[in-house]
């Protein structure tokens, strides 16, 4: 099951490093950390799908 607290904070954290980076004026950082996050908040979703799945015995 998808834990939504585990990814509110993931994304929160993310986005926060994200406007610190903007802030100081580095926007190289700020684009990474917010692709960074796509990445790993899309692996939890996924991870969390797969999870779901009813195994199937052959």
């Amino acid at each position: 099951m998808l834990r939504y607290k585990k990814l509110y904070f993931m994304l929160f954290n993310f986005v926060t490093d994200g406007i610190n980076a903007l802030e100081n004026f580095d926007g190289v950082k700020a684009l990474q950390i917010l692709k960074q996050a796509q990445i790993d908040c899309k692996e939890l979703y996924i991870s969390s799908q797969e999870s779901k799945q009813p195994r199937r015995n052959h």
